[in-house]
């Protein structure tokens, strides 16, 4: 169960990223193989979620936790938000989604200075057009993430030109195919940690 919950975060984010990133020409898609390289991380993503357990159980967690920082800033200019987290045992699998509310803009995700930049398998979406954002740490040959706490990396924000003084909310959320705040730890499976949103408070 646990490597399919992997699994399923994994391809749904590639997914994700592949559906904004690939438009193919309509004369390169005729002669191309019959299955695109889309549609085999759709069908892998399907086939996972068909050998999970009908009703996959999270665990909440009272002492493990995911945390933003908050930032201010002026309309036109950039801030940095740090996602944070603390995790009681050690994980095969850290996924964070957001979504946003407020006049800012995601203009990329860092992973410098990252404790996780050791694993291969991180990816990242974002999708300002629908105002979600989400990144995960997926192991799969390197060791499990350790218990602890750690910095995953930052998410920078441009304020945009036009805003007026507001507070730019950033929040969890379920992001689609299926990723929700969780860990998965190496006993149990999927874990809900505790989650303290960050937010943008954008000033004159």
């Amino acid at each position: 169960m646990k490597h399919l919950v992997c699994m399923i975060v994994a391809l749904g984010m590639l997914w994700g990223c592949q559906k904004q990133a690939e438009q193919e020409p309509a004369a390169q898609s005729e002669t191309a193989a019959p299955q695109t390289r889309e549609e085999k991380i759709a069908e892998a993503m399907e086939q996972a979620r068909r050998e999970m357990p009908p009703t996959p159980q999270h665990r909440y967690s009272e002492t493990s936790k995911i945390w933003l920082s908050s930032a201010e800033g002026k309309a036109g200019e950039q801030v940095k938000i740090d996602i944070r987290y603390h995790i009681d045992e050690p994980s095969k699998t850290i996924a964070v989604p957001l979504t946003y509310l407020g006049n800012a803009v995601i203009d990329s995700f860092s992973w410098v200075g990252s404790d996780l930049l050791h694993i291969a398998t991180r990816p990242v979406n974002i999708k300002n057009d629908l105002r979600i954002f989400s990144a995960a740490v997926v192991p799969m040959t390197e060791p499990d993430i350790p218990a602890g706490s750690g910095f995953m990396g930052s998410i920078y924000f441009t304020i945009e030109k036009d805003a007026q003084p507001q507070t730019v909310a950033i929040e969890s959320t379920f992001v689609y195919p299926g990723i929700t705040l969780m860990y998965v730890d190496t006993l149990i499976g999927a874990v809900t940690p505790q989650w303290e949103p960050g937010f943008i408070t954008v000033v004159k």
